[in-house]
């Protein structure tokens, strides 16, 4: 895993493997390649569960939440380093296969296709689990948990 993301930064710095990228594709994990049971929670300075964050909405909700305002809470993204009880979205990974596989052509990385998640970068075994089981190649798939960071680490890591 270190390897991967120390191999991944060599490229990101060479400019000339920046300079043949022309498209970036960027899917996310939960709720769009995949269902899962997990869900991140809101805890208060005590570690109680406050609620869960069912949705994308409610998790850029509390996030929009000032820190004064949050009066201590956080989230708590423990449960997401595996992937435990995925269930496909067919016409969402169908669509990823397709553009994994015509980028499979590239004779120089032109394309690069991510999988974003806010996971932790522990669930990279698992997403890759997933895409296999569902039959998308992913040795050409950059998987990014950004995990504690949410939607924050997610701008971060596309403008990277």
């Amino acid at each position: 895993m270190k390897l991967i993301l120390e191999n991944w930064r060599k490229l990101l710095k060479e400019s000339s493997f920046r300079d043949s990228i022309k498209k970036l594709r960027v899917f996310d994990f939960d709720e769009t390649l995949a269902r899962t049971p997990q869900r991140a929670v809101v805890r208060n300075e005590e570690g109680e569960v406050m609620h869960t964050l069912e949705t994308q909405a409610d998790l850029d909700e509390f996030e929009n939440i000032s820190e004064e305002d949050r009066q201590g809470q956080y989230i708590d993204y423990e449960g997401f380093g595996t992937v435990e009880g995925a269930v496909e979205i067919p016409g969402m990974t169908r669509i990823l296969q397709g553009l994994v596989e015509s980028s499979e052509s590239d004779d120089e990385p032109q394309r690069i296709n991510l999988v974003l998640t806010a996971r932790s970068q522990l669930a990279e075994n698992g997403i890759r689990d997933f895409l296999h089981a569902v039959g998308i190649p992913h040795e050409n798939v950059w998987v990014q948990g950004v995990a504690p960071q949410g939607a924050a680490g997610k701008r971060a890591a596309i403008q990277t």
